[in-house]
């Protein structure tokens, strides 16, 4: 360190400053270029609203972080098949109702549950023309209403807690 004088040390300690000062400018507007690249990219609308906006599910949730209301397509909740749908939920994050589209057999559906699902109203739609509502309790059918097809009549069944018809008309 001798041969090093306090000239030669301030002179390399200016020029490292000089650098460092200069990549931060450089780091900088590379930064600031980037960010405006983006703004410009994402809100290119003239009225600075986004005319469309993509995602295979959207979610909704409440001041808490629990999820509300879920946009998306699935199987049901799970949301990873051909079902396009729209979940809510209760407070607590339990699911109390859902509207479905299935496109493997181009049904419809609502349900309508409790949110221990121990008590559920169900109305579908099929492609051939078949409607039902169902009210369900345990996981079970207590009552349908429907026509099956198009080329059937309507039915009503009321069935009892083992599935046994109760009820059913038109008679077979």
């Amino acid at each position: 360190m001798s041969a090093v004088t306090m000239n030669d040390l301030a002179t390399r300690l200016g020029r490292l400053e000089r650098q460092n000062r200069a990549l931060r400018r450089l780091l900088l507007a590379v930064a600031g270029g980037g960010l405006g690249l983006a703004v410009t990219a994402g809100w290119n609308a003239p009225d600075g609203v986004q005319k469309v906006v993509e995602a295979e599910r959207f979610v909704l949730r409440d001041a808490q972080g629990k999820e509300r209301i879920r946009i998306g397509t699935g199987t049901g909740t799970e949301n990873n098949g051909p079902v396009a749908s729209v979940t809510l939920f209760d407070k607590d994050g339990k699911e109390i109702s859902n509207f479905f589209a299935d496109h493997r057999d181009r049904s419809t559906g609502l349900f309508l549950m409790t949110p221990d699902k121990m008590s559920s109203t169900v109305l579908y739609m099929k492609e051939n023309g078949s409607t039902h509502l169902a009210i369900q309790k345990a996981e079970r059918v207590r009552c349908s209403i429907g026509i099956e097809g198009k080329e059937n009549g309507p039915s009503i069944y009321v069935l009892d807690e083992d599935g046994g018809v109760r009820f059913q008309a038109p008679k077979p």
